[in-house]
């Protein structure tokens, strides 16, 4: 008996590892054609600001002398996600969509700390460094909470704040972090997280490889280990007390079937935040500027008005 269950065990054990490399082997192969699908297309054009030796890429559009309208997007996301938006503004606004540090076209640094405030304050350099001293701040899920923080840190420079399906204030602790193969082999896995994102938009429509591979054309290239210290990199933050200073006019806009930052995190800001309006979007889940792209830009647009 001893005998069969360890032989079994091993059995079970290669059936598993073989999976594991079919689907490595099937993420290495979509990542290429992707690569190849992708090339000399409009997701690669994008301009680069350096800060401190780190290049942060950027996409921006219209005349720079109009006000400023700053798009930051959220985890795993990239400035290529308000790709159906940013046509909508440019002619009165000067547009600027930035790929944060570590996501996107921008570096991937080891030694950047990738937390709320580190966001926050780099996102601060970027603007700076370009000369933008005064715009409209839109920021999406957990670039809503680096939109907030960088209110919080400089509102003088915040015309209006829209957060877009945002994130949640409470702070996790970090107990136990996955190793590199966890990140490589599971996590970065084209099937497995097309199944994880496979909700991340209500409408069946919107759940194909179209709307996903974008999405996965950036994650891919994550390095697992900058994904592990994303994970371990965590700030204690003390939300209700950054809440209660933040004065600026701020539209929230969160999609009413949203499973991921459901409607309850909004109603949280709506009551803790000042000068606040709440936006549902029937029919829509956590990306709306992909999902209803033109109500999203409905809304802004009324509230900017």
């Amino acid at each position: 008996m001893r005998h069969f269950i360890k032989r079994m065990f091993i059995v079970i054990v290669f059936m598993v590892l073989l999976g594991v490399g079919i689907l490595h082997g099937h993420s290495l192969y979509k990542g290429r054609q992707l690569d190849k699908a992708f090339e000399n297309k409009a997701i690669n054009q994008f301009d680069v600001v350096t800060i401190d030796g780190t290049d942060v890429a950027y996409r921006s559009y219209g005349d720079k002398s109009h006000e400023a309208m700053v798009f930051v997007h959220g985890f795993l996301g990239s400035s290529y996600d308000y790709r159906h938006i940013v046509t909508a503004f440019f002619d009165d606004y000067y547009v600027m969509a930035i790929d944060l540090v570590g996501f996107g076209h921008s570096d991937k640094p080891l030694d950047f700390s990738y937390t709320t405030i580190g966001h926050a304050v780099l996102l601060h350099e970027v603007l700076e460094a370009l000369d933008i001293t005064a715009y409209h701040l839109l920021a999406h899920s957990m670039g809503a909470r680096v939109g907030l923080y960088h209110t919080y840190l400089y509102p003088d420079g915040v015309m209006s704040l829209t957060l877009i399906s945002p994130a949640g204030i409470e702070d996790r602790e970090v107990s136990r972090i996955p190793p590199k193969f966890f990140y490589d082999y599971i996590f970065k896995n084209y099937t497995l997280q097309r199944l994880a994102f496979r909700d991340v938009n209500a409408q069946d429509a919107y759940r194909d490889s179209r709307y996903f591979d974008p999405l996965y054309y950036f994650s891919k290239d994550i390095p697992a280990i900058i994904l592990q210290k994303m994970n371990q990199d965590q700030a204690t933050i003390d939300w209700t007390k950054i809440l209660d200073t933040i004065t600026t006019e701020t539209l929230i806009v969160v999609g009413e079937k949203d499973t991921w930052t459901p409607l309850s995190i909004s109603e949280i800001y709506e009551e803790k935040l000042e000068n606040t309006r709440l936006i549902t979007i029937p029919d829509t889940g956590h990306l709306p500027m992909i999902e209803s792209s033109d109500r999203l830009i409905e809304a802004i647009q009324i509230y900017l008005s």
